[in-house]
């Protein structure tokens, strides 16, 4: 599955475009923070990234 299915099915899920995008990016983020050395090191709040 490529990005465009994944933002094409969050549309089908009743999300605008542009929020289907967002959401999109944020996830791939987050997954990559997940899975990086350092996930224990970063808080997320209100979608910006902290780093400690």
């Amino acid at each position: 599955m490529n990005l465009e299915d994944i933002v094409r099915k969050n549309v089908e899920e009743g999300y605008e475009l542009i929020d289907a995008r967002s959401k999109v990016a944020q996830d791939i983020i987050l997954s990559k923070i997940s899975k990086s050395e350092f996930k224990k090191n970063i808080t997320i709040k209100g979608g910006v990234e902290y780093y400690n």
